[in-house]
């Protein structure tokens, strides 16, 4: 019933105007231990998780290949999407520090917009492989998705955008 009322496929998304984000935090021990700990997760996602654990490969739909031993799609698809909205929080405030995790925040970048975009195309509103959707956490792991992409926004193609919006918009009306 409603998805004909919000799948509007020329539906503009409000790109976020990172220049008005110009206030500097002032650093406290907890703000410390947070920034310290984002930048261990970033180095975890970039570096062992990605190439070792996940073992992220690019299949011949242009799109990364998500795996998972488990039985539902928890582990494939929520884990993808937490660490690319990571990822990009991390990318955008500035807080991303290459001395840290050893990736250069281009290629940061690059592997949190593939993890995303591979958690969109699996998505069952899209056209690609619709392995996942409806699931009983399937709009919370979308949320994840759909926020990492919002705020990575002008680096996606307008396909991949369009993707991400099918999809959020699904889960959102699911409910």
């Amino acid at each position: 019933m409603f998805a004909t009322i919000f799948e509007v496929v020329g539906q503009d998304v409000k790109q976020i105007d990172w220049s008005v984000f110009h206030k500097k935090v002032k650093p406290t021990p907890v703000s410390d231990m947070v920034k310290s700990t984002l930048l261990n997760v970033n180095k975890y996602a970039l570096g062992a998780w990605y190439a070792e654990v996940k073992n992220f490969k690019t299949d011949s739909t242009g799109y990364l290949e998500l795996k998972s031993k488990a039985n539902n799609n928890e582990r494939r698809y929520r884990l993808p999407a937490g660490m690319a909205f990571g990822l990009a929080i991390s990318i955008k405030t500035r807080a991303y520090d290459e001395k840290v995790t050893h990736v250069s925040i281009q290629e940061a970048q690059t592997k949190a917009i593939k993890m995303l975009m591979a958690v969109a195309f699996d998505h069952q509103s899209n056209p690609g492989r619709k392995v996942w959707g409806s699931d009983w956490q399937a709009a919370h792991w979308a949320y994840y998705c759909g926020y990492a992409a919002w705020i990575l926004w002008d680096q996606l193609k307008p396909m991949d955008q369009r993707l991400v919006k099918q999809m959020v918009v699904f889960e959102a009306n699911r409910l």
